[in-house]
Formats: structure tokens, sequence, C-alpha cells
């Protein structure tokens, strides 16, 4: 499940799902975030944001089967290139807002693809609950 999210973000976002796998990481600074990785293939991983489960992991917890029921999200990390696209394409002297305002992941990847981008999408879970095997 952890390569179908990566590999589709937009299908899933704003969804609730079920992921298993093998926590590869915890954030040791914040402890607010850790890392699953595919249990048939490490190649695959997704960040997991602990909300207000935060502090609970420690590093002894790493390498640790876990089931993590969240909220999927996705953000396009390369979004300021259409920023960039956008300065070019209006007269300078024109008073615009600073920033990009795109309604949805989607329509930001849609609007970079038609612009000959190709858009980096991240995805990640807002953990709402988890059980430790």
């Amino acid at each position: 499940m952890v390569s179908e999210l990566v590999s589709n973000p937009l299908e899933y976002e704003d969804l609730s799902v079920r992921v298993e796998g093998i926590i590869s990481h915890i954030c040791r600074g914040s402890g607010d975030k850790l890392f699953i990785v595919q249990e048939d293939d490490h190649d695959f991983s997704i960040r997991v944001m602990l909300g207000d489960f935060t502090g609970t992991f420690s590093a002894e917890d790493e390498g640790r089967e876990i089931a993590v029921t969240g909220l999927v999200n996705a953000w396009v990390r390369n979004i300021d290139e259409l920023e960039a696209e956008d300065d070019h394409d209006h007269d300078h002297d024109h008073d615009h807002e600073d920033g990009h305002e795109c309604s949805s992941t989607e329509e930001a990847a849609r609007r970079l693809k038609a612009r000959g981008i190709d858009p980096d999408i991240r995805v990640f879970i807002d953990m709402i609950s988890y059980d430790i095997k």
C-alpha cells in the first residue's frame, strides 16, 4: 500500500487510509514524524506526521512493524516553478499577489504539466491512530 500511495498520491488525497509497514526512521529532533517503508520493498517510504502522538515513539521503535490509520495529504514541492512561470507571463508593472493560488494539489499539478513542467508531488499521512505489531 505504501507504494500505491507514493505512486498515485492524488488518488488518495484527503482520504483516510490504513497503511502497514516497518518504521524506518523516527525524527529525533522534534519527534513529530516517522517514516514507514513497505515491508516487501524498502524503496517505497512514506512520511507520517504524528500530530497528537508527537513524542510517543523513540529510536527503539525503528524496525518494528506498524499499522497507521490517517488522512492522506499531498503537495507539489516544485510549485515555485509555476510561480516563476507566472512572473514571466505577467507584465511586471501590473500588481498581482505574491505566491501561488491553486485550489488543490491536483490543479497545481495540472497547471505545471500544461507548462511542460513535471510536478514533484510528495505525500504524507496525518496519523489518526496506530497499532504496533
